[in-house]
């Protein structure tokens, strides 16, 4: 069976020439719409945003309090996956590979036998991956959250953020993690290349190039100054992507074109 984005997709193009607009996030997207006969004109480039008010770093006391509350190890590295990567809205014992939790498990492995890792993990349909953690004998813990702004206390909590999508539209972690002033190592998907210039804000490998994955990640557990300039350079890029700036960025070029004087 299709699956909704491959529906989706064929909807599209199907019914292109209705279509007097198209607003993506990401410049792959755009690269997309274009081969698929997307007249230039129609498409329109505005990324997601954040809510800056929201996701912030917060002092050290605070996050160590924190971090006792989910019991992470005063002695680990702590990685942090937010997201929904099983098939379905059930346990998710069965991978949905665009997600990548495979490469994320191999790469979490591979970094635990140098290290003492432990796996921060929110969102639904996590079954395969805790499946997988706990055959390696890799602690973590997971969290269903509720209440979404509290996932600014998970993302203090982490040493570092790891993306390996195969596939994404934004991802919210991207900004979520720069904002929170958390290291970032991540796939080149979505709007990962618009936003991260490798090496100055984060770390962008190719898609399952796990060998880079463990190497990036590496680099920032060892290296104080490769974390510090990560947050710091993560700040200034992610100050341009508040929602209220991108939310003016829709009015003027999306929806003023609607609005009747």
């Amino acid at each position: 069976d299709e699956s909704s984005d491959e529906k989706g997709v064929k909807f599209v193009r199907k019914h292109m020439d209705r279509i007097d607009l198209v607003v993506t996030a990401c410049s792959i997207m755009e690269t997309r719409l274009k081969s698929w006969g997307f007249s230039p004109e129609k498409i329109l480039r505005i990324p997601l945003g954040v809510d800056l008010q929201v996701f912030r770093k917060q002092e050290t006391d605070y996050v160590n309090n924190r971090r006792k509350e989910l019991k992470i190890p005063d002695d680990s590295i702590c990685v942090g996956s937010f997201q929904k990567d099983g098939e379905g809205w059930g346990v998710g014992l069965t991978p949905k590979l665009i997600k990548g939790p495979d490469v994320f498990v191999e790469t979490v492995i591979r970094l635990a036998d140098m290290y003492p890792i432990f796996v921060l993990l929110t969102g639904p349909a996590r079954g395969y991956v805790k499946q997988k953690l706990a055959e390696a004998k890799i602690p973590f813990r997971h969290d269903i959250v509720h209440d979404y702004s509290r996932m600014v206390d998970y993302y203090n909590c982490l040493d570092f953020c790891l993306i390996t999508s195969r596939e994404e539209g934004g991802p919210k972690a991207l900004l979520e993690s720069l904002a929170c002033g958390i290291p970032l190592v991540t796939t080149d998907v979505g709007m990962v290349r618009d936003i991260i210039k490798n090496g100055e804000n984060g770390f962008v490998s190719a898609i399952e190039d796990i060998d880079s994955l463990v190497f990036d990640s590496s680099r920032i557990i060892d290296d104080s100054q490769i974390r510090e300039k990560f947050t710091r350079q993560g700040f200034h890029t992610i100050s341009k992507l508040d929602w209220s700036t991108i939310g003016e960025h829709y009015y003027h070029q999306v929806y003023s074109r609607f609005i009747v004087n």
